[in-house]
């Protein structure tokens, strides 16, 4: 389930893809096989909503683990600021 819903943060639709994102949040430490995606999504998404529910995704994922997010959350900071 989660490698389907993964897939749609490839999709067009930005409103389709954050729903993915929270989809992949609520099921939490069972989305790591996820992570890629997540990083990528957070990274790097068109929409800025989007980008910021993948953030979130990958903390609830990861939860104390988290803290190996440090690098890419830093450069999303630095990125987009607001």
């Amino acid at each position: 389930v989660v490698a389907a819903v993964a897939r749609v943060l490839a999709d067009k639709d930005a409103d389709l893809r954050r729903q993915a994102v929270l989809a992949l949040a609520r099921f939490g430490p069972a989305a790591r096989s996820a992570e890629d995606d997540l990083k990528r999504t957070a990274a790097a998404d068109a929409d800025k909503q989007v980008r910021a529910s993948a953030g979130h995704a990958l903390n609830t994922t990861f939860g104390t683990d988290a803290k190996t997010l440090i690098p890419l959350m830093t450069e999303r900071l630095k990125a987009d600021p607001d």
